[in-house]
């Protein structure tokens, strides 16, 4: 009996690019589930939600992880909603800066590097007794964790559909191009062909003009009378 097992080799190569997708493309750590997509300056990337939110200080607020609507507050911001961080110029609502601001103002996430850290808990960190199992290895989200990967999700969903949206355009345009390169090398062709019928045109009345000049002067028995008086002489001798 013959069965179909792929054999250790290429096992081993399918589990090494398993764990290869798993990875973020930013900080390498492995995460099984949650990775997005994310177009950054014309790279695709597969991020882990504490990199995306790293990567794209200035799309939310570092405060409440709020993802601010699409174009951001512009930066240094003049609206009184926003403060700008003069560090990386992210836009903080006013309403979610702790008091006393600090001037200049630098956000939370430049003060504290994990600030926008995304992990899960596990039960006897997150205070919510235990419900069976070793509680170190359940994990749970809480609010701020719900709020980062929120706002990681609403970022990836943005950047990819900017992409789409780019991509289309694009395509659109290739298309508009290829049409125009099509027209002009149809008008070429045609452009070539009339002038090669010209010249042949032209060549077969040269043919033609010629060939009537032999006729006529065979016609005319090889006498040509001269134009001046003088060079008459010159066919009578005295």
């Amino acid at each position: 009996m013959v069965t179909n097992q792929h054999p250790p080799a290429a096992a081993a190569t399918a589990a090494s690019s398993l764990v290869k997708t798993a990875a973020c493309g930013n900080c390498n750590v492995f995460e099984r589930m949650l990775l997005f997509h994310v177009l950054r300056r014309g790279v695709y990337l597969h991020l882990c939600a504490t990199c995306v939110l790293r990567l794209h200080h200035q799309l939310f607020c570092p405060n409440c992880f709020q993802v601010h609507p699409s174009p951001p507050p512009p930066s240094p911001s003049n609206d009184a909603a926003f403060t700008t961080c003069t560090k990386c110029f992210s836009s903080s609502h006013t309403i979610c800066v702790p008091s006393p601001r600090t001037t200049p103002y630098i956000c939370r996430l430049c003060t504290d590097p994990n600030a926008a850290t995304f992990r899960l808990k596990t039960l006897k960190e997150a205070g919510v007794g235990e419900t069976g199992g070793d509680p170190r290895r359940r994990a749970v989200m809480d609010a701020d964790a719900v709020k980062k990967l929120f706002a990681a999700a609403k970022i990836a969903t943005n950047s990819m559909n900017n992409a789409a949206v780019a991509a289309s355009e694009d395509a659109e345009r290739k298309v508009m191009e290829a049409a125009m390169a099509r027209k002009g090398a149809t008008q070429a062709l045609e452009r070539v062909a009339y002038l090669e019928v010209k010249e042949k045109a032209a060549a077969a009345k040269k043919t033609k003009e010629a060939s009537s000049a032999e006729v006529a002067a065979a016609a005319g028995g090889g006498f040509r009378h001269p134009a001046h008086p003088q060079s008459l002489m010159n066919y009578f001798e005295f």
